[in-house]
């Protein structure tokens, strides 16, 4: 999520510590979706997707999209 302006949800400021040890989590998209078209991709290759790269993974009918930094 990004920062809103106007209401201030997710601020860039905040004084609650981020710990870098927490697991992220995969975006999980169905392979099906008229909403998302992700490029042909093999799994465990790397595509860039809204100015962001991810790892591609396979799990049944979805794809588990892991952001690359």
């Amino acid at each position: 999520m990004g920062y809103c302006p106007r209401c201030g949800e997710n601020s860039t400021l905040s004084t609650t510590p981020v710990s870098t040890n927490t697991r992220r989590q995969p975006l999980r998209v169905n392979s099906n979706s008229t909403i998302v078209k992700l490029p042909q991709a093999a799994d465990g290759s790397a595509i860039y997707y809204g100015g962001m790269r991810f790892r591609v993974e396979q799990s049944g009918d979805d794809l588990l999209l892991w952001a690359i930094e």
